[in-house]
């Protein structure tokens, strides 16, 4: 999630664009062109290359930003004053290895699959020049990402970093163009943007041919706005499900590794907690030993919630903050070994519930299982429909109950929130910076955005009779 205000602003001038004078507004829009027309070119080059070349381009970017993944790990931190370092280290180099893991070998160029049942040949060809918003929370992976399944499918990116984390984006670009013209593609196939701002990241989404838009629903508003295709991402508020008779010790080891992550910026960490009230003090005592610490007396929630949301919205100021911080903030003492905060909250209604990028989360009761999964669902309708959701069980059951009823594109089981974003080591999805969230997020898709959204395709379809072509009418309606 970016930072609110530019956010707004981004989306204010998508529909006001001479908010400024029309004079610095259109040295603006010719600077957007000629990044544009240096992206055109760059793939009008990268659109002649083999699967061989186009793989050569893409593993050297992964191998650039894993060689200086601490480097950009700290000054992303450094730079935006918020997350964890060493995380933000562990973040480049599970996306460069995992991500580079994951396209080696795919097809993506030319004939990708013969579908042998209906004779239809099936070719990939690239979309184009791609533009990309990124966030303060992701200075580096989401460039990174986004750039590497771009060039996958030989299309160009040019990237329109956050005001704030300017210097790491940048940085990041810079190191990836180089490795892709020492591999042999070439100049500016992967570009930022100098001179951020909001009339620079609205025309960029105008001018573009396609947008990835990583940010909550006000940037997808703007990218959905600008007459051109967009991939967007909603808000994330994953709601952590935990079922009865469970090793709690397992589940609250899993629900702060979620939460804590990164100093808890990542939009898919567990966010609220629900448990039986009959095993209220026994995830209580499990998530304590695990290095929480649990507020549920009336005084200390009241000055929690007071600080983490203000007039009903995130303070920005607890953003990728420790609980020892915010508690100095709110007044109440919290041990500085303390990993996350857990809050108990009042209700579905709590704004506790709402999605807090903090190592802070809410805790609810239940007295059904029924009732659990209702509760989420009407947190998620209320903030983060279609994200993600966790749950905690070993009854296979209930775990297919809920995914049936839960609004998100993703149920994660028996692990950490954070696995939504796809990881080798947690699960089968596909590993994204940008989680799709359907139309119950206002997104195109619900899945996780990755290359093979990234390019156009083409059928070639020969002239001949199909399995069951000759069936009468009464034999094509018969039960």
């Amino acid at each position: 999630m970016q930072d609110i205000n530019f956010i707004k602003e981004v989306v204010e001038r998508a529909f006001d664009p001479f908010s400024e004078l029309p004079a610095i507004y259109a040295k603006k829009e010719k600077m957007v062109d000629e990044y544009i027309e240096r992206s055109r070119k760059a793939q009008q080059i990268v659109a002649g290359f083999t699967q061989e070349q186009v793989d050569k381009l893409v593993k050297a970017m992964a191998m650039a930003i894993y060689e200086h993944a601490e480097e950009l790990g700290k000054m992303a931190a450094e730079e935006t004053g918020m997350g964890d370092p060493e995380h933000k280290v562990m973040k480049n180099i599970g996306k460069s290895t995992g991500t580079w893991a994951e396209l080696k070998g795919k097809p993506s160029i030319g004939v990708i699959r013969t579908e042998e049942e209906n004779g239809v040949i099936v070719l990939a060809k690239p979309m184009g020049v791609l533009g990309c918003v990124t966030p303060t929370t992701n200075p580096t992976i989401t460039p990174l990402v986004n750039g590497m399944c771009a060039v996958k499918c030989a299309n160009s990116l040019v990237v329109s970093p956050h005001p704030r984390a300017k210097n790491t984006t940048m940085k990041t670009v810079e190191y990836m163009n180089e490795a892709i013209i020492a591999a042999g593609g070439p100049a500016d196939l992967v570009q930022c943007i100098d001179k951020p701002d909001v009339d620079v990241s609205g025309l960029l989404m105008k001018k573009v041919d396609i947008i990835l838009a990583t940010g909550g629903p006000d940037m997808v508003k703007a990218a959905y706005s600008s007459g051109k295709p967009a991939f967007g991402v909603g808000a994330g508020n994953s709601q952590s499900i935990v079922d009865r008779g469970i090793d709690f010790d397992e589940a609250a080891a899993d629900i702060i590794d979620g939460r804590t992550f990164d100093l808890g910026v990542i939009c898919a960490g567990n966010q609220c907690i629900h448990v039986h009230e009959d095993d209220y003090e026994a995830m209580k005592a499990a998530c304590i030993r695990a290095g929480a610490y649990w507020a549920d007396d009336d005084a200390e929630v009241e000055k929690l919630r007071n600080t983490l949301f203000i007039n009903g919205a995130l303070n920005k100021a607890v953003i990728g903050q420790v609980p020892a911080t915010m508690g100095r903030m709110a007044g109440v003492p919290i041990p500085e070994d303390r990993a996350a905060m857990i809050i108990k909250a009042s209700g579905t209604d709590d704004v506790l519930c709402k999605e807090k990028l903090t190592t802070a989360i809410a805790v609810m009761t239940y007295k059904e299982f029924d009732e659990a999964v209702e509760n989420a669902c009407t947190n998620l309708y209320h903030e983060g429909a279609g994200h993600s959701a966790v749950i905690y069980s070993d009854n296979d059951d209930n775990i297919l109950a809920a995914a049936k009823k839960l609004p998100v594109g993703r149920i994660l089981v028996n692990q950490p929130g954070h696995a939504a974003g796809g990881d080798a080591r947690f699960n089968g999805l596909e590993g994204t910076v940008s989680l799709g969230c359907g139309s119950w997020g206002g997104n195109s898709i619900s899945e996780n955005l990755t290359y093979h959204h990234l390019m156009n395709v083409s059928r070639i379809a020969y002239r001949h009779p199909m399995p069951g072509s000759d069936a009468t009418p009464e034999e094509i309606f018969a039960d």
